[in-house]
């Protein structure tokens, strides 16, 4: 897809009331910015910008600040913003009252317009059937009903809400963890790969101080930190850490990188 048409697709999922992330990665946008200005309202350029590390003039901003807002996490001032009750039942829940933050995590998923009326109204029924319902009834273009039913069903995975809203077997999830280690037949053991020892991590293997085959570089010091993620397509990504981060800035750096899922995505493949 190019980028004209992912942005369209975009403008067209935040103008239907559904968000444009999903729950669980507008929760670490929240969290991000309660470690640096609690509840204390904040000018937009500054969260985005010094919070979250994006341009504030970016399709990436725009939506990531309305899904907070449509999750009911973040509320407007003027030009600022601040943290809701909602968002600080989450990240600072009270230990006397465990099941409040469950409840803000759960009412958050149904918040958006769209998420609502699925689980009103479509819980059970088949995923063709929603695709269906989205397409015909509501004019939702490919693009939005595939993003819109996948925020939805994290959103609903995270907030630890039934999974029966959308009927689909493990099997038929190509999104799996299961499923991808089957068709890519990552073993669960360490293995060795060019003479280097990989342990199995999520779906790919870690690596210090080399890629699939090669050698460890000689920058002196500490390698660097590789993780090799093979894919369905006999072929492998790498990301690299030239050296280790804290565990706030690690948290920072994987929400900017599932934010920037359009960059890497080819959604007709």
């Amino acid at each position: 897809m190019s980028d004209t048409n992912e942005l369209k697709a975009k403008k067209h999922t935040a103008a239907r009331g559904y968000p444009g992330i999903d729950l669980e990665k507008a929760i670490e946008l929240a969290r991000l910015l309660y470690e640096r200005e609690r509840r204390q309202p904040t000018p937009v350029e500054v969260v985005i910008e010094q919070h979250w590390g994006m341009s504030s003039t970016s399709s990436t901003a725009r939506l990531s600040l309305a899904a907070l807002k449509k999750f009911g996490l973040l509320e407007s001032e003027g030009a600022e913003v601040h943290l809701t009750d909602r968002a600080l039942d989450v990240l600072n829940p009270n230990p006397d009252d465990p099941k409040r933050s469950q409840e803000a995590l759960r009412a958050a998923a149904l918040d958006p317009p769209l998420h609502r009326e699925l689980w009103e109204k479509h819980r059970g029924k088949t995923e063709q059937s929603i695709s269906w319902y989205l397409d015909r009834q509501r004019n939702f273009s490919p693009a939005a009903i595939k993003e819109a039913l996948r925020n939805y069903q994290r959103s609903l995975a995270f907030a630890g809400l039934s999974g029966d809203d959308i009927n689909r077997s493990p099997e038929a999830d190509p999104d799996s963890q299961e499923s991808q280690r089957t068709a890519i037949g990552l073993p669960d053991s360490p293995v060795g790969i060019g003479g280097h020892q990989y342990h199995a991590s999520g779906l790919g293997a870690i690596a210090y101080g080399s890629t699939y085959g090669a050698p460890p570089p000689d920058q002196g010091g500490a390698p660097p930190i590789v993780l090799t993620l093979p894919t369905t397509q006999g072929k492998a990504v790498e990301i690299r850490f030239p050296f280790r981060v804290s565990k706030r800035e690690f948290d920072r750096l994987r929400t900017m990188f599932e934010l920037s899922e359009p960059a890497f995505v080819d959604e007709d493949a």
